[in-house]
C-alpha cells in the first residue's frame, strides 16, 4: 500500500510540477500547394487549418514579400508567412484563430507589411490580440507590427480556444511613391505561431491529488480496522 501511495504522490507530482507541455511553432510552410503564384487569398472570408487551428488568414510566400513589394527583409522561417487579409485590395481589421481544445498562445513573430521596407504600404500600426474562451475574455495584449521586419511577441493567453487580431485601420497618403491618391488598410503578417496545449493549474492538480490520497488513506484505516 505504501508503494502504490508513494507511486501515486510521484504521478501526480509529475504532473503538477513537470508537466508543462513542449511548445508548438505552426510556420505555414507546408501549405505551399495553397498559394497560386506566391499568395493565397481564397474565398471571403479566407481560412485555412494547420494542425487543427482554424486560422481566418490569407498567405504569402517570401518571395512574393520581396519582389512585389520590393522589400528587403526575409520571413521568419524563409518560406510562408500568415495574411491579415482577404484579397489584395480589402484587408481583415479583424482576423481570428480557434481550435475546438483548449490551448495556451505562447506567442508569434509579428511584423507590418510594407513596401520597400516602409509603413507606406497599408502597414497596420497596432494590433490588439484578444484570447477567449467560450466567448468569455481570458486576457489580451497589444503589440505595434515591426516595420522593415518581423519581432517576437510575447504573448502568453492561456487557455483560451479563440484568439481576435484587431489591427488599427491607418490611413495613409501615397505622394512619397509618387501616387496622387491615399487609402487605408490594417495589413500586417504573422510567422512561428507557437503555442502548447492547455492543462490544468497545477494548484487544481495538487488538491486533486490530496483528496485522492485523503480516500486512499481512508479505506487503508478502514480495512486495517
Amino acid at each position: 500500500m505504501k508503494k502504490m501511495l508513494g507511486s501515486l504522490m510521484a504521478g501526480l507530482l509529475m504532473l503538477c510540477f513537470g508537466g508543462i507541455a513542449q511548445a508548438t511553432v505552426i510556420d505555414f510552410d507546408d501549405l505551399g500547394s495553397l498559394l497560386t503564384e506566391g499568395t493565397y487569398w481564397g474565398p471571403t472570408p479566407t481560412g485555412f487549418v494547420s494542425d487543427g487551428f482554424l486560422f481566418d488568414f490569407a498567405l504569402m510566400n517570401n518571395d512574393y514579400n520581396q519582389t512585389t513589394y520590393s522589400n528587403t527583409y526575409d520571413f521568419p522561417s524563409l518560406e510562408i508567412a500568415a495574411y491579415s487579409n482577404n484579397d489584395s485590395n480589402n484587408p481583415f481589421d479583424i482576423v481570428t484563430v480557434s481550435r475546438d481544445n483548449p490551448f495556451n498562445f505562447i506567442g508569434a513573430m509579428i511584423g507590418g507589411n510594407t513596401y520597400k521596407d516602409t509603413t507606406a504600404w497599408y502597414a497596420a500600426s497596432e494590433l490588439e490580440i484578444t484570447g477567449l474562451l467560450d466567448g468569455n475574455i481570458v486576457g489580451s495584449v497589444t503589440v505595434n507590427p515591426t516595420i522593415g521586419g518581423f519581432s517576437w511577441l510575447d504573448a502568453n493567453i492561456m487557455n483560451v480556444d479563440t484568439l481576435v487580431f484587431a489591427a488599427d485601420a491607418v490611413d495613409y497618403n501615397y505622394i512619397n511613391l509618387g501616387l496622387s491618391n491615399t487609402g487605408s488598410g490594417s495589413y500586417w503578417l504573422m510567422d512561428d505561431f507557437t503555442y502548447t496545449d492547455a492543462v490544468p493549474e497545477p494548484a487544481t492538480m495538487f488538491l486533486f491529488g490530496l483528496g485522492i490520497l485523503g480516500l486512499a488513506g481512508v479505506n487503508r484505516k478502514k480495512r486495517q480496522k
